[in-house]
Parts: structure tokens; sequence; C-alpha cells
């Protein structure tokens, strides 16, 4: 490489063990593993104890910047970003439970375990990463607990966004969406089957219009939905969890590959694209239902998710989140150097979950107040 007419060469460095002893007569170093002819070492069989410590950067600027002495290049400032995003989640958990803790929805508990989750998770991983800038070792375990709770925040995150397409921010609320919701249960696709997810919606659609039933009827249909949701959470759980753990044991620890170049790591992202197509496909089915009731484009963001919620601004910005992750790994896999690859999977995949939280946070919010009534 030449850069005004000088040479820049890299430089690396390799650290080899030897086994040896320095001679004390001729002050030169000599193996202990062959005896030589004539001389009897008395140093044979003896077993060396030694502990290597290796960090980034000249030891006399070790006080320059605490947080990156014990990294890699890699990894530097990686302490910074999840700590930064910790406070932000912490501050928008503070907010969504102001606003909404009137509010006994199922959405609302599923976007606060979401929220919660994320908080322990970005938590842990913060807590580990503190421990490592200081002796260089960490809390292995604490991190990896923290890694699946972050992925167990996106799994309920995801099963949220099919929930919030199939019946709304606000399930059965409105008379507009409980005509729609009766609409949906009567019309099917031509050759389509009766989804079980439409269990949610009729559900929530009979719990509301008949409230003079008996208690044990009542019973038995709220739990027709919550049983449900709980299913399609309780399989993204054991998907993301599964895949991961796979995806961590499958790892080479001498080669220096991502979790995204396993085979594992590329089927969580081909879950991303399933959930992505099953996302779409509720919109649509929704949208061509509400076709038939000759209602127009524009109202239908009221009708079919919530007052004041635009259908396309919806679809296509938690459309656009669910393959960020995809999208981003695939770029910095092919293009990115991999000093900047990591740090660039974790802060734009970070800020984009945060991003996505907050705007359905809004969303959430600006529903239950115009609603305002607790439900």
């Amino acid at each position: 490489m030449k850069a005004s007419g000088l040479v820049l060469v890299h430089s690396y460095w390799y650290l080899s063990l030897v086994a040896c002893v320095r001679n004390p007569i001729t002050c030169q170093w000599e193996t202990t593993r062959v005896t030589r002819y004539g001389h009897q070492s008395d140093v044979l069989g003896r077993d060396l104890a030694y502990s290597i410590w290796l960090v980034n950067g000249a030891p006399k600027l070790q006080s320059y910047n605490k947080f990156e002495h014990q990294f890699s290049f890699e990894t530097h400032d990686t302490l910074e970003i999840f700590l930064f995003i910790l406070v932000l989640y912490l501050l928008l958990n503070i907010i969504a439970h102001i606003k909404l803790h009137k509010h006994c929805s199922v959405h609302s508990h599923m976007l606060l375990a979401s929220l919660w989750l994320s908080c322990v998770g970005l938590l842990l991983t913060t807590t580990h990463l503190s421990v490592f800038s200081f002796d260089g070792q960490g809390l292995g375990r604490l991190s990896e607990f923290g890694t699946f709770s972050t992925q167990w925040a996106d799994a309920v995150f995801l099963a949220l966004l099919l929930s919030t397409a199939e019946v709304g921010f606000l399930p059965g609320s409105s008379a507009a969406d409980r005509q729609v919701t009766k609409s949906e249960c009567c019309w099917r696709l031509p050759g389509s089957r009766d989804y079980a997810y439409h269990a949610v919606a009729s559900g929530c659609e009979q719990t509301q219009s008949q409230p003079t039933n008996n208690h044990k009827t009542n019973t038995n249909r709220l739990a027709q939905p919550w049983s449900f949701l709980i299913g399609i959470i309780a399989l993204f759980l054991f998907l993301q969890t599964a895949l991961y753990a796979w995806a961590a044991i499958d790892r080479d620890p001498v080669i220096d590959f991502s979790i995204w170049n396993t085979v594992p790591g590329c089927l969580l992202l081909a879950v991303r694209f399933a959930v992505a197509f099953w996302f779409l496909a509720i919109l649509r089915r929704r949208k061509l239902s509400l076709d038939t009731t000759n209602q127009d484009i524009d109202e239908a963001g009221d009708v079919l998710l919530g007052p004041g919620i635009d259908f396309i601004h919806f679809a296509a910005f938690f459309l656009l989140w669910m393959l960020i992750l995809p999208l981003v790994v695939f770029i910095a896999e092919t293009s990115v150097s991999s000093l900047w690859r990591r740090k660039t999977i974790i802060s734009v995949c970070s800020s984009s979950n945060f991003i996505a939280a907050c705007v359905y946070t809004c969303l959430l919010i600006r529903c239950c107040q115009v609603n305002q009534v607790p439900f």
C-alpha cells in the first residue's frame, strides 16, 4: 500500500511458547525437550505454570481509556453503545408505565414485557462488559443470559405485531372494529383455510357483543384468544432460543466467524423473513375484507388498526423493521471490514429495535387516549 511516496506494511505480532532454559555457563537458551549428548538436564519433566494477559494498546497508556484497554479493536465502544441504549430503554419504560398503567389490555402487557426483557438483556450485557473492561474476563454466563433475554424481547415484540395486525391496537374497542371483525369471521378468501388466529378477533368480538352471558361462558371465550397468543409467543421464544443456542455452540472458537455465518444463524434470519410474509398476509387479508364493505383506503387505518393510525405507514414501517436485521447482516458480512462489522450490526440493530418500540408505544398511547376507556 503506497501513500505519499511511503510504503505502509502491515505488521503482525505472534506469541510463541518454547520449552527452553538459559544455560548459566554459556548464557544461551537451550531446549528442554531434547537431551544433548553428554548432558543430563535437571529440568526435564518439569511443568511451567504461566499466565498470559493480552490487552490492546501500550501498557503505559492503560489509564488513558479504561473502557477500551481490555477490548480488541472490533469490540471498541460496544460498552458505550449498550449503556446508551439501556438508558434510552429505561426512559421509554418509565413513560410507557406512566401512560399505560390504567389500560389493562393484552397488547399493553405484551409491550411492557418486551420492554422489560430488553432492559434486562441490555443490563446484563452492560454489566459483563463493565467487568470485562477492568479484569479482561468479565461474566460470560451473564452475557449469555443477556443475549437470550434480548432474543426473547424480539420474540414477544414479533408476536405483538402479528396480534396488532390481526385485531388492531385496541381489540374490540370500537363499533366499527367489531363490525369489520364480524365480517372477517364470516368471509374468507377463496380456497383459504379458517386460520386459528381468527380466534383472537372472534373472541374479542363475542366477549363485548354479549356481556350478559354467564361467567363460565365468558371465561372460556376470554381464554380462547389468550391461549392462541401464548402459543404464538411460546413458538417464537422456542425458535429464538433454540436457534441462537445452536448458533452459539456451532461457532468455531479458532476461526473468527460471527454467529450469522453459521447454519442456525441463517435460520434465524429466515425466521424473520417468514414472520414478515405472515405479517403482510394478515394485513392483505384484512384489507381485502375491508374492500367488501366499500370502505375508503384513507379510513383503513382507523377501522382496522385504531383511531388516527395510517394503515400504509404502519405496514411499511414495521415491515422495514422486520427486514432490518437480515439486510444489515448481509451488508455487513459482504461489504464492511471485520474491524467495524460487529459494531455496525450492534449499533444499527439496537437503535432500530428501540425506534420500533418507541413508535409502537406512541401509537398505542394515542389509541388509548382517544378511547378514554380502560379495557
